[in-house]
């Protein structure tokens, strides 16, 4: 028999702040809301944009992606409101969630839709897996003028945008005042359980006919400059598949762990970071951890983050074993731990206007060598060029790498190139791209 059933129930509980999600299209009172943490990120220009600095203003945070239509809908209704209500104090901070295979195309969508707020990249996923857990899309937080949390809403239907605007108007006329958000810190839980019942899909391979539970709660947290998140995954099988992989182990078995764990200080200058944490380098096409919604395999750092900026210039170093999802998404079969090493550093400036320029390298140390007993690893070094904002009708980036490669006391050498530009032309934009 052919089946495939699926419940999926979802909650959140916030303490200290709350969030109006669940009472409808209502603001928190002002004295239960708290600031959320803050982040810097680059906009589609190469600026720096520091979430902090718009204290005094209403702001709409909002993570979107390229390919979802129903963000793209929603933020061009903010942008409606944005043009019509910024002179009054309003600001939209759209964050761009794209992997590096679509970050190319984030400035010709905005430009092609004509938005004049910002959208900012966050690239390796860091801000989602503080603000955004779950990695939802589209999700948006409404900050009053002291940057408290007064509304978040998930998920975009036609017809809630006819309620954004009271509650920006709303936020607008309140006051810019320290007592009204709410003293210490704040901590939040989000839930999230899924049943599922899949029957035998007839290929004669005994890998179905099973029930899966599974559970994720993630929780955040911030307090000043220090802000953590955490997440705990729980599954269990009922009448599981009885079969074995290569090491003559049933890779369907019931699993509970602290999956991911992240303390962060974020100074004016300064930024460390402990535990698990995303990382990419440039484009990512030497080097992409990045967070990934519930349903995806993602891939992250366990270790240390530190980095340093001062003016137009930021430099920093990491390292940390690999950490990987326990749980195959595609099929639910447990994953084994992937414990690769990393270290190395980054630097950037962008202290000439339109231009960026970065560099990086790293060691990589092979958890399993091809050969027992052997030492395998890889080098890379990469730089790149990042003309975002050279003129309003064209952008270029284009980025090498270099590869020294030890495996079974073999060396290899490699190089990669890749380079991408955009063209605008009106409401029309041409996006040229390719890796070499």
């Amino acid at each position: 028999m052919r089946f495939f059933f699926r419940l999926l129930i979802i909650s959140s509980l916030c303490l200290i702040t709350t969030s109006a999600s669940a009472a409808g299209f209502e603001l928190t009172p002002a004295a239960k809301r708290n600031p959320i943490s803050d982040f810097e990120l680059k906009d589609i220009d190469g600026k720096n944009v520091r979430l902090s600095e718009y204290r005094g203003q209403a702001v709409v945070v909002s993570f979107w992606a390229t390919w979802c239509e129903p963000c793209k809908q929603e933020l061009n209704f903010l942008s409606k409101y944005h043009k019509e209500l910024r002179d009054k104090g309003f600001e939209v901070i759209a964050v761009a969630t794209d992997a590096p295979e679509t970050q190319a195309e984030v400035k010709s969508v905005a430009r092609q839709k004509g938005w004049e707020f910002k959208v900012v990249l966050d690239t390796a996923g860091e801000v989602s897996a503080l603000l955004n857990p779950r990695g939802a899309t589209p999700y948006s937080m409404f900050l009053d003028r002291n940057g408290g949390l007064s509304y978040d809403h998930e998920g975009y239907t036609v017809g809630d945008e006819v309620h954004y605007k009271p509650l920006i108007e709303s936020l607008l006329a309140e006051s810019t005042s320290s007592e009204s958000v709410a003293s210490g810190g704040s901590l939040s839980f989000t839930n999230t359980f899924s049943l599922e019942a899949r029957g035998d899909n007839g290929d004669a391979v005994v890998d179905d006919d099973y029930y899966l539970g599974i559970n994720r709660l993630n929780i955040a947290g911030n307090s000043g400059s220090f802000s953590t998140w955490a997440r705990i995954d729980a599954w269990k099988f009922w009448s599981r598949p009885q079969v074995v992989n290569a090491a003559g182990d049933n890779p369907y078995y019931r699993h509970l762990s602290l999956e991911r764990l992240n303390f962060r200080y974020k100074g004016e200058s300064t930024e460390l970071t402990v535990g698990d944490y995303f990382l990419q380098l440039g484009r990512g096409i030497a080097l992409a951890f990045r967070k990934g919604d519930e349903v995806s395999a993602e891939t992250a750092l366990r270790g240390g983050k530190v980095s340093y900026s001062v003016e137009a210039f930021k430099a920093g170093a990491f390292g940390g074993q690999v950490s990987n999802s326990n749980m195959d998404p595609i099929s639910y079969k447990n994953l084994p731990e992937l414990e690769d090493v990393f270290g190395g550093a980054f630097a950037e400036f962008s202290g000439i206007e339109g231009i960026s320029l970065g560099a990086y390298g790293y060691h990589r140390l092979y958890d399993q060598p091809l050969l027992p007993g052997g030492k395998d690893w890889a080098q890379t070094a990469g730089a790149y060029i990042d003309l975002p904002g050279l003129t309003d009708w064209m952008t270029l980036y284009t980025e090498v790498d270099l590869q020294r490669r030890n495996q079974a006391d073999a060396f290899q050498n490699g190089l990669a190139v890749m380079a991408a530009g955009t063209l605008a032309m009106g409401a029309t934009s041409l996006l040229v791209e390719g890796v070499y």
